[in-house]
């Protein structure tokens, strides 16, 4: 894959959003009994599924070596189906709110401990175009950043708006962050193509 596909618009990255809404709108038509922490329950846990899903797929179809044997993705699948069994089994909306913030702070603390000057063996994993070190730490940056604002901005959120809002915000956030993430990877290529002249 090359830097420039990366800009092309994909429809698979409106499902998991599209999906969110969809059964948040629909739960209540076809159940009526169901309360509204029921239906967000699920709507949220549906839709993390299809985005979970959709991204290790994208991993697979990629070449990433990680996901090339089912050993390595078993893992993954359990901490997933976990989470999901916990989450419609409390029922909570706060709680499926506060997965994002929790996930996204093991992400900017995963990338601050990346940024420490990587070497060809630590890079030797990665997609191409970050393969090398001065590149990946320039995105690892850039990730913590964007990773602390998402963090910030959901809490906020979860303080100061309805479930309904937030979950239009969640529907559209896969697109926000995908064009995020190709522009942070953009800035780290033209960088260290810039400090390399």
């Amino acid at each position: 894959m090359s830097l420039a596909n990366l800009t092309h618009p994909n429809p698979s990255i409106l499902g998991p959003g599209a999906l969110a809404l969809a059964l948040w709108l629909v739960i209540p038509l076809t159940w009526p009994g169901a309360s509204q922490a029921l239906g967000f329950t699920v709507a949220f846990c549906g839709s993390y599924l299809a985005l979970v899903g959709r991204r290790c797929y994208g991993l697979f179809r990629g070449g990433r070596a990680a996901f090339q044997s089912w050993t390595a993705v078993w893992p993954v699948a359990g901490i997933v189906v976990v989470l999901i069994g916990v989450l419609l089994w409390k029922q909570d909306i706060i709680w499926c709110q506060r997965v994002i913030s929790v996930q996204m702070g093991i992400l900017s603390v995963t990338h601050l401990l990346r940024l420490r000057l990587a070497d060809d063996a630590d890079t030797e994993w990665l997609w191409g175009p970050l393969r090398r070190p001065e590149r990946h730490r320039l995105f690892s940056a850039g990730t913590v950043l964007l990773s602390l604002m998402t963090v910030l901005l959901n809490e906020t959120m979860i303080r100061f708006t309805s479930p309904a809002d937030w979950m239009v915000a969640w529907a559209i956030s896969p697109v926000v962050l995908h064009y995020a993430n190709v522009f942070m990877i953009h800035i780290a290529v033209l960088s260290d193509e810039s400090l390399s002249q």
